[in-house]
């Protein structure tokens, strides 16, 4: 009963359906049965009676709604919703126990988008941290979630960007890099695109249109993020990209190690990794809402480009000649007070 104890999502404002079955073969209930209630949290009466009152009840079940609509006001989160079920077969009086169900129920601020897929971890991230009653604080509630850097699914599983020790969040089913939300919430591992999608689509459950974004460098190829420690240079031919770093295939990896001039050291944490395992990026994807640029994947804020290079670039870097055969090399310098990044938009 009550869609067999899985998760549900409602609006706000809505009249909750209760789905009722009869059970295989009808056991333990009444053939002359025609109405049932039910009572949960707040407290509601929920009514339905069988399409044909009096006869036996319709094995393919029928729908009930109750006396009043969730709150009109508010995200809400009913952790969980329990239902005790009774029944009648001389409508409405003499009710017997016909034994409880519990469901978990996600009640959003507006229609969801319809291009967001409602995982029910993006469910959770929408709704779990109740009590929105307007666009910014059911923004702001599912934005707490991030930063903490510790996001975690419905049910607990840590979800990491970039975990140590594997190149490119690459995943082991297909081996391919994981950039999409279902590969993230899969494996509990992604970058920085599924990152971004993570955030839109939990925000776009309540209704709420954000634009996604991207930081590339104006003037080199790519740019390394926070920390770094910048030894002897030993590099001539390009400066001031005079400091050499050695990656590894396959697309230039930081895993299973780096070699040269810098080195990487303990700097802006993303989600469960203290140090993600890749910090050398050509762009990175995070999301704006109202003027603001929102970065799930370190879980911080950015005004404009200047702030993301201050908060988040330790450098930039080009290609280079290397001077280990299959391994990829970068030139590299050290960011200075010049903004050398945009964001679009």
């Amino acid at each position: 009963m009550a869609y067999g104890g899985q998760p549900l999502a409602a609006m706000k404002g809505e009249f909750l359906p209760i789905l009722v079955k009869q059970p295989a073969g009808g056991s333990g209930w009444d053939a002359n049965m025609n109405s049932c209630q039910f009572i949960s949290r707040p407290t509601a009466l929920v009514w339905g009676t069988n399409d044909t009152p009096g006869g036996p009840i319709p094995r393919c079940g029928f729908v009930m709604y109750p006396d009043h609509p969730l709150a009109a006001n508010r995200v809400d989160f009913y952790n969980p919703m329990k239902i005790r079920w009774q029944y009648s077969s001389t409508n409405r009086l003499n009710f017997l126990d016909a034994g409880t169900s519990t469901n978990q129920v996600y009640v959003t601020l507006r229609a969801p988008t319809n291009s967001v897929t409602v995982y029910h971890t993006v469910a959770h991230l929408a709704c779990a941290n109740s009590g929105a009653t307007t666009e910014n604080q059911a923004v702001a509630n599912t934005w707490s979630f991030f930063t903490g850097r510790n996001v975690t699914t419905w049910d607990g599983r840590a979800l990491h960007y970039y975990q140590a020790g594997i190149p490119w969040a690459t995943n082991t089913i297909d081996g391919q890099q994981n950039t999409e939300v279902y590969q993230l919430l899969r494996d509990g591992n992604g970058q920085c695109d599924s990152w971004r999608g993570l955030l839109e689509g939990a925000w776009s459950v309540n209704g709420i249109a954000s634009t996604p974004a991207s930081a590339t460098s104006t003037t080199s190829s790519g740019f390394i993020v926070k920390n770094w420690v910048f030894g002897t240079a030993t590099l001539s031919n390009a400066p001031p990209y005079d400091y050499y770093l050695e990656l590894n295939e396959p697309y230039a990896s930081m895993v299973p190690s780096t070699s040269g001039d810098v080195q990487s050291q303990t700097g802006l944490a993303g989600q469960n990794s203290p140090t993600p395992a890749e910090k050398v990026f050509g762009s990175h994807y995070f999301q704006l809402w109202n003027n603001l640029y929102y970065d799930p994947s370190y879980g911080v804020n950015y005004t404009d480009a200047a702030d993301f290079q201050a908060k988040a670039i330790a450098g930039y870097v080009v290609l280079t000649d290397t001077r280990t055969p299959g391994k990829p090399a970068v030139a590299v310098k050290p960011v200075t007070s010049t903004t050398e990044v945009q964001i679009v938009p």
